[in-house]
């Protein structure tokens, strides 16, 4: 009985972050210095709002997060990480739109529409963002 109350206050414990989503951004500037970057888009809403509808732009910074990241083996790693920012700079330079979006709770949201990333991940075209382990 004693485990299957440990149990189940660990499960309640740790935070669960699962599922996602993606939107269609235009990126309007972008920095990269290594694995730190900062970007600014604006949502392409004549398609779909971005998760906080008021927003006219977004901000999203961060880095690869080397210490959190280390015994994680799936699905992030440094070199999907640069892929991911390759990508983004590319859909800056050609100015056109890109989806972006997040998994788990793969963006953590800093002010209004102003968000912090810990690792950015390329898949089928499209960049997301995690902060959390998932």
């Amino acid at each position: 009985m004693n485990r299957y109350i440990v149990t189940l206050l660990i499960a309640f414990a740790s935070p669960a972050f699962s599922g996602g989503d993606h939107f269609p951004i235009h990126v309007t500037e972008i920095e990269i210095d290594g694995s730190n970057f900062s970007f600014n888009a604006i949502p392409v809403t004549e398609e779909r709002k971005w998760m906080e509808e008021e927003c006219t732009s977004v901000k999203v910074s961060g880095t690869y997060g080397v210490l959190k990241w280390l015994n994680y083996k799936a699905p992030i790693s440094k070199d999907e990480h640069a892929l991911a920012l390759a990508t983004l700079q590319k859909s800056y330079e050609s100015e056109k739109k890109i989806y972006f979006g997040y998994i788990g709770g793969g963006l953590h949201k800093v002010s209004s529409c102003s968000y912090l990333s810990k690792g950015l991940l390329y898949e089928n075209g499209n960049v997301y963002s995690i902060y959390h382990s998932i």
